[in-house]
């Protein structure tokens, strides 16, 4: 009776004996050390181990998403501002344009002041230069600016009106 007593604890004792040289990873464990590892709640650690580092990825990612949320809300806006900004230099471009006409067909009236009209042409090509600039570096912080080439759009249009009506 009693080498039936012994023989589990011969048994346990085989079993355990490695177990301080044991890996946690069960698949490369065998049997003893799988054993010893479950009993002593290593696998347990280490499954309470990986879902607090899952929950804390879960968060990271979480908190990713809505910061790509916000980012591209943000390019939402951009863009939107980025159209705008291009709507209102198209209608600059059309302005000088007919800015430009305007000039035209003074120029071709006989009875129109040259020198103010050489003065009128030198300011519509200054204001087509700068649209054109306006136009080609494309920044929507340029607001200030097409309103200021808009007043001046307005105030060649009234010397226009004026010389034509001088005349």
């Amino acid at each position: 009776m009693t080498k039936l007593f012994l023989a589990p604890l011969v048994l346990a004792a085989v079993v355990l004996s490695g177990c301080a040289d044991c890996s946690r990873d069960p698949s490369q464990v065998g049997l003893g050390c799988a054993t010893a590892n479950l009993t002593t709640g290593v696998y347990e650690e280490d499954d309470a181990k990986i879902r607090r580092e899952i929950a804390a990825l879960e968060a990271r990612r979480s908190l990713l998403e809505e910061e790509a949320t916000r980012y591209r809300a943000d390019a939402n806006r951009l863009r939107g501002e980025r159209q705008a900004y291009a709507r209102r230099v198209a209608a600059l471009t059309f302005e000088t344009a007919t800015l430009n006409r305007q000039v035209a067909d003074l120029n071709s009236r006989a009875d129109v002041n040259r020198q103010q009209l050489a003065q009128l042409r030198a300011q519509e090509r200054d204001l087509s230069t700068q649209v054109l600039d306006l136009s080609e570096r494309g920044d929507p912080g340029d607001a200030a600016e097409v309103e200021r080439l808009n007043a001046r759009i307005a105030a060649l249009q009234t010397q226009i009106r004026q010389i034509a009506q001088a005349s």
